[in-house]
């Protein structure tokens, strides 16, 4: 039977019909996990409440809109600050939260008053932004607040505003799926078709389900550029609410969340007759068939080539070097619901990874239908998956890394296995050609660096404390690093640490630790890094411990016991000022010693600010002389009368050629501009 009851659930036997192992040859139609209804009591759910789904997913990402939270402070500060959206509008929406802040006097006498005030204070403090979308939640909708109508009256008030009512809080639905669709569908009721947008090309779509995490925006705005293409609107990353108004102009809807924003692209199509074309854009061959799709609607696939063979040429040999090393590498992807479908295969086919379980907060039947799909046999499919369920699934499969959000990431780090934020990213953007190259180099980081292994290791065990702390285990006693025979030995090496556990580590990032490592080596953990460094490095490591062993052993000498201390200042005070002396001596060369070392690693960390402190300086010499050839020149009989008569030639010249006729003064206009164009 493929759908499973985990141990864990034993007592919640609901949980059996949604979870689901795929089997070989089976009509997975019939074995789909049950999805988007209510949570099974006793369950503790992952998922988000209607009103985050609405604020925090979809209207919040605006970057030139009032985000107004009618209801208790909480709701608005759990929903600020927590998604990585930014915006070319220094991140206002970033920046600020807006609330109501209802209390329980409000709750008891009704909180419209309050509202109004609030809206109002609002746009007196932001007196350049004059848009605002206003959310109810479960407090305000509970006691029946009617925020359409003081809406209504502060515009009225204000004269030169527009907001837009979201009345969707936190009980209304399953999960924050319900806040998606409620916002979608009353945005194309209220909104949709009362701004008419600038059209400057001859090609123009609507972005819809993307939300610039990390800058995920930009990356589609520049192909979407040097195909000439024009996006009308973002729904909603790095959006604004006027450019969503006139979304109706678009000639084409490009989908690429669709659980997030497919009502819109749906509901356009039906109202409009905008078609609406499915895109992948987070990985490297899922991007160039989006492009390649993009340019065949238009008919400029040409175009789309060209930007596809611009980019393959930039990223593909990176992404070639991850896929070495990660190729095998088993994968969870545990978050919200498309991404799940959308980066199986990417990071299957572009990475050679195994994706071996996938979990859906607010998935609906057709997201498992399309992961199951694209998923391989044998893999755990969860909906709205629980912490117990998590352990449990983690002890079948033993991933190497899980994509998820930072609260799961939470416990996954306490079993000690690297987690990437599969929700706000952890060095994005991840989507596009570039995005795939970043996504890939954080799950190589996360993989293969030892810190999450070497936190595994508790000291607190009498052999660990005796190999880390004893002075009496002899040098060779002590594990050393050794070179894998399956990885290459130009890449990784292992170190078999003193709890009897092998850790997988990047031999560049022992050398670039070790100085680190060193430290260690002085409590008698040898790394065995005369393996991996030059002899150069080794004597200066081998310097370098010695002199920490000798700055420890004075350090001791003089933090001995209170009696002794006073003991020697009373017999013996110029022994004590000595051993002092010698100790700040000590440290002095020590520091001296490691300037050179300060230095390089300053100016190789700084050298953006040390070059252009130098072309400052280079700037105001340069102007200095040519201030100084221009005085002399300026001293040389009937020299200046020569320049000032080819000066009023010049102009009289260009008045004649460029001013005079009409004709000319055109074609002077747009030189400036394609001079301007060149240069922007």
């Amino acid at each position: 039977m493929p759908l499973k009851l985990l141990k864990c659930d034993e007592t919640i036997p609901e949980r059996e019909k949604h979870v689901y192992i795929k089997e070989k040859g089976e009509d997975t139609t019939q074995f789909l996990p049950l999805s988007n209804i209510e949570t099974i009591p006793g369950s503790l759910s992952e998922r988000g409440c209607s009103y985050c789904g609405a604020k925090l997913v979809i209207g919040g990402v605006l970057k030139d809109t009032i985000q107004m939270i009618h209801g208790p402070i909480g709701c608005a500060y759990d929903t600020w600050h927590t998604k990585r959206y930014p915006s070319d509008n220094g991140h206002f929406q970033l920046k600020y939260v807006w609330s109501s802040d209802m209390k329980e006097s409000h709750i008891v006498f009704g909180g419209e008053k309050q509202l109004k005030k609030s809206i109002l204070e609002a746009f007196a403090e932001f007196p350049d932004i004059k848009r605002m979308i206003v959310y109810t939640t479960c407090a305000t909708a509970l006691i029946g607040d009617d925020i359409r109508a003081v809406v209504k009256s502060a515009q009225k008030e204000l004269g030169d505003v527009d907001i837009f009512c979201v009345e969707c809080p936190g009980f209304a639905g399953v999960s924050q799926s319900k806040g998606h669709h409620v916002l979608n569908i009353a945005w194309i009721n209220e909104k949709v078709g009362t701004f008419e947008p600038e059209i400057t090309s001859p090609y123009t779509i609507n972005v819809i389900g993307d939300y610039n995490i990390q800058g995920d925006t930009f990356v589609l705005e520049k192909y979407m550029e040097k195909m000439g293409v024009q996006i009308i609107a973002h729904f909603t990353g790095n959006g604004t609410y006027d450019a969503l108004r006139g979304m109706h102009r678009a000639q084409l809807n490009v989908t690429n969340c669709a659980r997030s924003a497919g009502y819109i692209a749906n509901e356009l199509k039906k109202r409009y007759g905008i078609p609406r074309m499915d895109v992948d854009t987070w990985g490297f061959d899922y991007c160039q068939e989006a492009l390649r799709k993009i340019g065949a609607f238009f008919g400029i696939e040409e175009r789309a080539e060209a930007v596809i063979a611009e980019e393959v040429a930039k990223y593909q040999d990176r992404m070639n070097w991850y896929k070495e090393r990660l190729k095998g590498k088993k994968v969870c992807i545990w978050t919200g619901g498309p991404r799940l479908w959308h980066w199986t295969k990417a990071l299957e086919d572009d990475l050679g990874m195994q994706v071996v379980s996938m979990s859906s907060k607010f998935g609906h039947q057709e997201d498992f239908e399309k992961v199951i799909a694209r998923g391989q046999e044998g893999t755990i499919y969860i909906d709205d998956g629980n912490e117990l369920e998590f352990f449990e699934v983690l002890e079948m499969i033993r991933p190497d890394v899980v994509l998820t959000g930072p609260r799961v990431g939470a416990l996954v780090k306490k079993l000690h296995l690297p987690y990437i934020n599969g929700h706000g990213y952890h060095n994005g953007p991840y989507m596009g050609f570039e995005g795939a190259v970043n996504m890939a180099r954080d799950l190589y980081n996360a993989i293969y660096s030892p810190l999450m292994n070497l936190a595994g290791i508790d000291i607190r065990d009498d052999e660990t404390k005796k190999f880390l702390f004893s002075e009496d285990v002899k040098a060779e006693e002590r594990p050393v690093v050794e070179t894998t025979s399956n990885i290459s030995t130009t890449d990784q090496v292992v170190v078999e640490t003193p709890a009897h556990q092998s850790l997988c580590v990047d031999r560049n990032i022992l050398v670039a630790n070790s100085s680190f490592l060193s430290t260690h080596e002085v409590k008698g953990w040898n790394l065995g890094l005369r393996t991996l460094v030059s002899e150069e490095n080794r004597r200066f490591m081998d310097s370098e411990v010695q002199s920490a062993k000798s700055v420890d052993m004075t350090l001791d000498d003089v933090g001995a016991g209170d009696e002794t201390l006073i003991l020697e200042t009373q017999t013996s005070p110029t022994k004590l000022q000595l051993s002092q002396w010698q100790l700040v001596s000590r440290k002095v060369w020590v520091i001296l010693k490691q300037l050179p070392q300060y230095i390089a690693k300053f100016s190789s960390q700084n050298q953006p600010l040390i070059l252009g402190i130098v072309l400052m300086i280079a700037v105001l010499i340069t102007v200095k002389l040519v201030i100084a050839l221009l005085n002399a020149i300026n001293e040389i009989p009937l020299l200046p009368f020569v320049f000032e008569l080819i000066g009023i030639s010049y102009v009289g010249w260009f008045i004649s050629r460029y001013l005079l006729k009409a004709s000319a003064r055109q074609e002077l206009v747009s030189k400036i501009h394609s001079l301007q164009k060149e240069i922007v």
